[in-house]
């Protein structure tokens, strides 16, 4: 589910790209919308960087609280000894 959080902070950060001179000067023979070279462009651009962002940390898998229990075993004490696991 955190692919979606890439490609769409990639998409974001080629619109941010697209307002620089230097990628103004590399696409010299191309012909970009005039949308492309306002500010309400890059606003919108690096909001979507953002979203991006967010759903990176959202959907990511393996590194959280959560998941270090769910598929996993905890111990099953009897006093202080573990008598078995159990499946969580």
């Amino acid at each position: 589910m955190s692919w979606i959080g890439y490609l769409v902070a990639i998409i974001g950060a080629i619109g941010v790209l697209l307002k620089t001179e230097m990628i103004k000067k590399l696409l010299v023979g191309v012909a970009l919308p005039a949308f492309t070279q306002t500010t309400y462009f890059l606003i919108g651009s690096v909001i979507v960087v953002i979203i991006g962002i967010v759903l990176i940390f959202m959907g990511g898998s393996g590194s959280g609280v959560g998941s270090r229990r769910s598929g996993g075993e905890v111990p099953i004490y009897a006093g202080n000894q573990i008598v078995g696991y159990r499946r969580v």
